[in-house]
């Protein structure tokens, strides 16, 4: 008899702490693989930007089948460590725009006082 392993996740029993009734996903490789909602829950974002993250390509999710989108949790983990507590955070390396506007406020600051706004002098 030849066994293959099913293209679904294989789904397990277990009760929460409250004694409920849960059923964690878990894929071939035995990592949990939680929904939108729960791994917009877990990262404290909403779930469209969970969405618009997988759409990106910034979180690999699994699709068991077209609708269905699972997320495994070192996945999470792994834009936790990368991307979390940092949004909007600066680059390093100045912009042209920032290092155009240095060198203007440099100009300015270099120029005496009495020459500023005035036309050049005509022979």
């Amino acid at each position: 008899m030849l066994t293959t392993t099913p293209w679904y996740p294989i789904i397990t029993d277990s009760r929460n702490d409250d004694g409920e009734m849960t059923m964690p996903l878990r894929n071939e490789q035995g990592e949990d693989l939680l929904t939108t909602a729960e791994s917009a829950a877990e990262l404290g974002r909403s779930a469209s930007t969970i969405r618009t993250l997988i759409q990106q390509g910034r979180l690999n999710v699994e699709r068991p089948d077209a609708r269905t989108v699972l997320i495994p949790r070192t996945e999470l983990d792994r834009y936790r460590r990368e991307s979390l507590g940092r949004p909007g955070r600066k680059s390093d390396t100045p912009t042209k725009t920032a290092k155009y506007s240095r060198a203007y406020r440099a100009r300015k600051k270099a120029q005496p006082q009495g020459q500023q706004g005035e036309p050049p002098a005509e022979d």
